[in-house]
């Protein structure tokens, strides 16, 4: 078989990149070298426990914002997207500053911690 593009990597770029050529009229193969498509889109396992790397949550999907278009070429648009509270606003913490935020459950957050870090980055 005759392909007029070869992308080499199945993750989020590749793929795209495979999908706005292949509706542009190329012969797209793409070869990955896991077992599994999607690159840091996926799951893993370690022991017993599966992490999910995907993203979880995105914002700028409203009409004239800045990922909309980019969605609706994908045909995303049509997933059930919800809208998140817009009166919320994201706080991104380490450890020791949960501890602090979370006045009362401190040690119940810094004890999960140790365990996190016990039982993966040791």
């Amino acid at each position: 078989m005759k392909f007029d593009t070869v992308i080499i990597g199945a993750g989020l770029g590749g793929l795209q990149c495979a999908y706005i050529l292949a509706k542009h009229g190329q012969n797209v193969c793409v070869v990955e070298k896991n077992a599994q498509i999607g690159g840091c889109l996926q799951t893993f396992k370690r022991g017993n426990h599966y992490f999910d790397t995907g993203f979880h949550y995105v914002g700028g999907l409203s009409e004239g914002q800045p990922l909309y278009r980019l969605f609706e070429y994908f045909q995303l648009l049509k997933l059930p997207w919800y809208q998140l509270d817009t009166n919320a606003f994201e706080v991104l913490a380490y450890a020791d500053d949960l501890c602090v935020l979370c006045e009362g459950k401190s040690e119940t957050i810094c004890h999960f911690f140790t365990i996190c870090r016990r039982k993966y980055y040791t």
